[in-house]
């Protein structure tokens, strides 16, 4: 455990996915009120809530051991799946509008691979429906996918150009 909390950009990781999510929550808190047009009811404050329960989860996944993390491509493929598969049902079962279906669903994905690259281990999506009884698919989130994935890509630079700095050194 001592090795694993030693490991370069562990604490990064994190602390960064923090940030995303504070970004996030604004963002998609200020979409809510947007669709709502009013302070939030109850049914909508909840299921943010639970979103971020889960992205909690995905803090942790940041912490377990590089041999663990096979499991989350079976949880990556399987959130994008129902992502997709909420979505279809919401426009054809539900008779639902969704806003440009297509780019939603694509920002759906786009925001599990970035919170799959940014954690390790949790997926997500989030549909709401807001008091006017309209389904809406609603995922400001890409924005904390893409940020994410972002991020994540400066981080691993500047952590092997640290390394191969480091290596440089030693010799």
């Amino acid at each position: 455990m001592k090795k694993l909390l030693t490991l370069p950009g562990t604490w990064t990781v994190p602390v960064v996915l923090l940030g995303l999510i504070g970004l996030d929550a604004a963002t998609k808190l200020l979409a809510l009120y947007w669709l709502a047009g009013e302070p939030f009811p109850m049914p909508i404050i909840n299921g943010v809530a639970w979103h971020y329960m889960e992205t909690g989860l995905g803090l942790l996944g940041a912490f377990v051991p590089e041999s663990w993390r096979g499991p989350a491509h079976v949880a990556l493929a399987a959130g994008c799946c129902l992502g997709i598969a909420s979505g279809l049902y919401a426009e054809m079962v539900e008779r639902s509008p969704l806003t440009l279906p297509a780019t939603m669903l694509l920002a759906t994905c786009l925001s599990n691979w970035g919170e799959y690259f940014a954690s390790g281990v949790v997926t997500r999506f989030i549909v709401i429906t807001p008091p006017s009884g309209d389904g809406v698919m609603v995922n400001i989130g890409i924005l904390a996918g893409v940020l994410g994935l972002a991020l994540l890509v400066a981080v691993s630079i500047h952590e092997s150009v640290a390394r191969a700095l480091r290596a440089r050194a030693a010799r």
